[in-house]
């Protein structure tokens, strides 16, 4: 369904030519994606977006950075900002951008500009709109990991605790919630779940 309104009406809207989109069908209980450079959005062993899908809905994955590359008109990309990532499931539509960077509030910024780009691009297109307003579960997710070769905060020595949550935490982001969207950071072991 998410493929058609995208090569379909998608492309219709914006007056582009045909665009092939290959996502991924997922049912397992847990995934983890990267972003890796050359391949685009990659099922990895350790990745930087963490999901839990306990009740084995069907997820579908596309790799939105991807699609709106391959798309061949100049002047449709130019300036576009865009998310790497959108799932969808039953009553899910979730949207991601994956970060590695040394400073987490400047991948922050980023992240949140390209989530809401994003978000103008699909909702300017009246089939997507309606498609994304009929789910109960609307997120934009920042995925942030530190690049492994700088040294993580020792938490546990400072406050003498360790972090043992997993979910993200909410975050402010007015222009994505007046589209109907939370904000949500993913940091480390933090794991997004698809519930039913």
């Amino acid at each position: 369904m998410i493929e058609d309104l995208l090569t379909k009406d998608l492309i219709a809207h914006y007056h582009l030519p045909d665009t092939e989109i290959t996502p991924l069908h997922l049912k397992d209980s847990y995934f983890e994606l990267d972003d890796i450079e050359g391949q685009g959005l990659t099922l990895v062993s350790t990745g930087t977006a963490k999901f839990s899908n306990p009740e084995q809905l069907e997820i579908t994955v596309i790799d939105y950075e991807r699609f709106i590359d391959a798309i061949n008109h100049p002047i449709f990309q130019k300036d576009r900002g865009r998310c790497d990532l959108f799932c969808t499931a039953d009553d899910y539509f979730v949207l991601g951008e994956i970060k590695k960077r040394k400073r987490i509030s400047i991948a922050r910024k980023e992240a949140k500009q390209q989530l809401l780009a994003s978000l103008r691009t699909l909702n300017e297109v009246t089939q997507i709109a309606t498609f994304i307003s009929a789910k109960r579960e609307k997120c934009c997710c920042f995925f942030y990991k530190k690049p492994s070769d700088i040294a993580p905060l020792s938490a546990v020595s400072a406050f003498n605790r360790v972090n043992t949550y997993t979910n993200g935490s909410k975050g402010v982001a007015p222009h994505i919630t007046a589209l109907g969207f939370e904000f949500y950071e993913y940091k480390s072991d933090n794991v997004f779940t698809f519930n039913e």
